[in-house]
């Protein structure tokens, strides 16, 4: 058994990408660039028909985060008024 240590990859590839991703839209056929093209104005038909759960769980951290802003805000300016209130009467 050889203690040495050996490379066999490509040169600068990068792990989990394959080669055939990196190739610009220059070096694709004309047949390739118009399967691709279909294939994304078609995931994007998809997903305009059928929203993900992921865009309700967005739309949900918004809202609760904007109703939590505006509480805050409430509860401020309310400390505040009860804080101004009591300085003006003096007590």
């Amino acid at each position: 058994m050889s203690d040495n240590l050996q490379h066999t990859g490509v040169k600068g590839m990068k792990w989990g990408v394959r080669k055939d991703k990196l190739r610009s839209s220059r070096k694709l056929s004309d047949e390739e660039l118009r399967t691709r093209v279909k294939r994304l104005s078609l995931e994007q038909q998809y997903r305009n028909l059928n929203p993900s759960t992921i865009q309700y769980g967005e739309r949900f951290v918004s809202t609760t985060v904007g109703m939590t802003i505006t509480g805050l805000a409430v509860m401020a300016s309310a400390a505040a008024v009860k804080t101004i209130a009591s300085v003006v009467s003096g007590g």
